[in-house]
C-alpha cells in the first residue's frame, strides 16, 4: 500500500507544482500518466482494489480529474522489449516486474476502460465525430498529422 500512497503523493506534488500553474495560465496540459495508471497498476495489478485507489487519488487531486484519457494498448511483451532496446531510457522498478504483472496491468487498464466511452463500440460516423471533437480539436496545435483510430 505504501507504493499507492507514494504515487498519490507524487501526483499531488506534480499537480500543485506543474499542472495547476499551467492550467491557470490557460495552457493545455498533457501527462503521460495520471490517475488511470494508479487504478491499473496498484488498484488492479497489485490487488489493492480499483475503488480504494480511486479514493486515495481523488483525495490527492481533488477536482483536477483529466478531461481526456488516451490508452495506447500494446502487448506487454512488446512494451518490455522496447524498454530493453532503449538504452537511453532509465529502467525503473516497475519495468523490472515479470511479464505476468504487466499482463495484469493491461487487464487493469481494460477494467478502467469499462467506466468510460470506448471508441471501438461506436459507429464509424460517431467514432470520427468523437475523434474530431476530443482529439482533433484538443490537439489541433500539434504539428504532426493525427488520424482517427482504425476499426478493429
Amino acid at each position: 500500500k505504501t507504493e499507492a500512497l507514494l504515487f498519490a503523493a507524487a501526483r499531488r506534488q506534480h499537480l500543485v507544482e506543474k499542472v495547476i500553474p499551467a492550467l491557470t495560465e490557460g495552457k493545455i496540459v498533457l501527462c503521460d500518466r495520471f490517475i488511470d495508471s494508479s487504478l491499473a497498476y496498484q488498484g488492479y495489478a497489485r490487488g489493492y482494489g480499483i475503488e480504494e485507489i480511486y479514493k486515495i487519488n481523488s483525495f490527492a487531486i481533488g477536482e483536477y480529474m483529466p478531461d481526456l484519457s488516451i490508452l495506447f494498448d500494446i502487448e506487454p511483451s512488446i512494451g518490455l522489449d522496447r524498454i530493453k532496446k532503449n538504452s537511453s531510457r532509465e529502467v525503473n522498478r516497475l519495468d523490472k516486474e515479470k511479464l505476468e504483472f504487466h499482463n495484469k496491468v493491461r487487464e487493469g487498464y481494460n477494467e478502467v476502460l469499462k467506466t468510460i466511452v470506448y471508441l471501438g463500440e461506436m459507429s464509424e460516423w460517431s467514432k470520427e465525430h468523437a475523434w474530431n471533437a476530443c482529439i482533433g480539436e484538443t490537439l489541433s496545435w500539434v504539428q504532426i498529422p493525427l488520424s482517427p483510430p482504425m476499426p478493429c
